[in-house]
């Protein structure tokens, strides 16, 4: 069986281990500035506050219920979630990280032994990390998603929520809306829709050869994995769905093309650097700029491109040059650019690199070592970075918190 494991309001409950005097109040970790609500507490969902809203658009409930807003600490996040997948790798043998809270657990037990294995596998997290877990367990990692919003939503399967026969896999995706079935995100989730598709059941009805028709193959799979067929393994899902993205708020709009183009190879550097970290190489790059849309006053634009790489890479210099001529493809003059990001969409791993014949084999090998170096001296507190990518200076006033995340 599958199990995914699925931290509760990871970044909230990262916050309570070192604040556990606000347990049972409202609260919010924010973005940036203070901006949006990146995770909250379920007081703080219970009186209407969701992830993503402008915290200024819910101001009336932050008075009225005394929420209170944290800014976020990816350095704690990180931490804890280092130790909590330790741990659970010390008890199942096969782990797979999907992301800083989730993980899926291949576990050897059916029934109700899956069940009392995951609800122990559950006490032992929270009771050496303090942070409380939901487990959904399922025949394909798709249903296991689908049972572990389950168990995190309703109390009476008390963490943990088994999906294991026909009909309680049914009633399941009768009860699943089909925006929240894993791998149909929002542009597909608008085609499905209208076709007359509400939940994730009426999904699983349509006949494979008309979803074969219209959609691609990673959407055939996910209809296959509702049937219980497991298509996404381990390599599969490694090589297709890995992303890393660096990506950041302003604290004033920027207008100039030199100082966005030093802060986009700045990202650029720290996406590189997090793919060595998890030997992992881009086989492509994508830059975004958006404008601020709460200046409603203000034309509005947001620009991406994205450059297909000759050769899949970790190289901060090739990176940067490609996150370059993104952002010249992206940029319109006469906007103030609110927030701009870099990311690497696909990612495979280093063991699976393939050079070319035209690969210049001793350049690679003297670029591997710079990079290995770049990265001890920055570990060891240095920051070392490349001189074409020094940032336009900024006060302690305007520096605020860059985003870089797996997912």
């Amino acid at each position: 069986m599958i199990a995914l494991m699925d931290c509760n309001n990871f970044f909230v409950s990262c916050e309570l281990t070192l604040k556990p005097e606000l347990r049972g109040k409202p609260v919010v970790v924010c973005g940036p500035n203070g901006g949006c609500a990146v995770a909250m507490s379920n007081e703080a969902k219970a009186i209407g506050i969701t992830r993503g809203v402008p915290m200024f658009k819910v101001r009336y409930l932050v008075e009225r219920y005394g929420v209170v807003m944290l800014p976020a600490t990816h350095g704690l996040y990180s931490e804890i979630s280092a130790k909590i997948m330790h741990i659970a790798g010390s008890i199942v043998d096969d782990i797979e990280v999907y992301s800083i809270d989730e993980a899926f657990l291949h576990i050897p037990f059916t029934g109700n032994e899956a069940v009392d294995f995951c609800k122990y596998v559950r006490q032992e997290l929270l009771e050496r990390t303090g942070i409380p877990v939901s487990i959904g367990v399922s025949k394909t990692k798709t249903l296991a998603k689908i049972a572990a919003r389950f168990a995190k939503k309703h109390k009476g399967y008390e963490g943990v929520c088994l999906m294991d026969t026909p009909e309680k896999i049914r009633r399941g995706l009768e009860l699943t809306d089909v925006k929240d079935v894993w791998g149909l995100g929002r542009r597909l989730n608008r085609r499905i829709r209208a076709a007359g598709i509400v939940t994730a059941a009426n999904f699983a009805d349509v006949p494979e050869d008309y979803i074969a028709r219209d959609f691609s193959t990673s959407v055939v799979r996910t209809h296959r994995e509702l049937h219980g067929v497991e298509c996404f393994d381990r390599e599969s899902h490694k090589s297709v769905h890995h992303t890393v993205s660096h990506t950041r708020t302003f604290a004033r709009d920027v207008y100039d093309f030199g100082d966005l183009s030093a802060r986009v190879a700045e990202y650029a550097a720290s996406v590189a650097s997090h793919l060595r970290r998890y030997n992992r190489l881009a086989l492509s790059i994508e830059v975004f700029i958006t404008t601020n849309p709460y200046h409603e006053q203000q034309p509005q634009y947001t620009g991406m491109y994205t450059v297909t790489l000759h050769e899949p890479t970790n190289d901060t210099m090739e990176i940067a040059m490609v996150s370059a001529e993104a952002l010249a493809k992206a940029w319109k003059p006469g906007y103030g650019y609110k927030r701009a990001g870099v990311t690497a969409v696909k990612t495979v791993s280093e063991n699976q690199r393939q050079l070319s014949l035209f690969t210049d084999r001793d350049k690679e090998e003297k670029r591997s070592r710079l990079m290995h170096t770049i990265d001890k001296l920055n570990k060891s507190g240095a920051k070392v970075k490349l001189a074409s990518m020094q940032r336009h200076p900024e006060t302690d006033e305007q520096k605020r918190r860059d985003d870089t995340e797996w997912k």
